[in-house]
């Protein structure tokens, strides 16, 4: 697969990198500090927003990865479509065996092509929530008056930081349902599944390296 095609469906966590940017006159050191000290500190008004999140997070990938198997879905009918061939009687019975062996073993190409564009789809809706949660950060530390937003910069970027793991794990959520599927797929039809192991190692790979480039943006 694609460099990076797989990864990026992991976008929602780097909103909280990018949030050290978003309070930019807040010394990354000592945010990262106080988040040491402060993320585990929930109260139930967040927790609830953090459910309520997931949820809504949830739900638009999954309506993302639906359309993106409804338009595949769509695309290969009409490629069958296009691909029939006028039968003779005599030849009907050889072609029909043929078509049905060449679909009961996709290539280990087409299965992967597949399962990309469901990634691409998660990987579009994720952005979504970045520009979103990145909007609301904003927004409420410029509602304070500009004296008294140094005071509340960290304690703000920390909520959105607990929102955005919240996001995170929805992401996760999706992306493991679609490579445990892809996995299977490729096992069930006898390909080699040196895809997915690279999937999911890039996956982790791109969120450490952006979390990584957002900090040093801001130290």
């Amino acid at each position: 697969m694609k460099k990076g095609t797989i990864a990026k469906a992991a976008a929602v966590l780097f909103v909280i990198g990018a949030l050290f940017m978003a309070f930019s006159g807040a010394p990354a050191v000592k945010f990262i500090r106080y988040a040491g000290a402060s993320l585990a500190s929930q109260n139930p008004e967040e927790d609830k927003q953090i459910e309520e999140l997931q949820e809504q997070v949830g739900q638009e990938m999954d309506k993302a990865i639906e359309e993106e198997m409804k338009k595949q879905s769509e695309e290969n009918a009409k490629q069958e479509t296009g691909s029939e061939a006028p039968k003779t009687q005599a030849g009907s019975s050889e072609n029909q065996a043929n078509t049905d062996k060449s679909q009961s073993a996709p290539t280990k190409e087409s299965i992967v092509a597949k399962y990309r564009g469901r990634l691409e789809a998660l990987r579009g809706a994720s952005y979504g929530q970045i520009n979103s949660l990145l909007g609301q950060a904003k927004g409420e530390y410029l509602s304070y008056p500009a004296e008294e937003r140094e005071e509340v910069k960290y304690q703000i970027a920390l909520k959105y930081m607990r929102l955005a793991r919240g996001a995170e794990s929805a992401v996760d959520a999706r992306f493991n349902a679609i490579v445990g599927e892809l996995e299977a797929e490729l096992k069930r039809n006898g390909h080699a599944t040196d895809a997915v192991d690279k999937a999911r190692r890039e996956y982790k790979t791109e969120k450490r390296e952006r979390m990584e480039y957002y900090i040093s943006k801001a130290m």
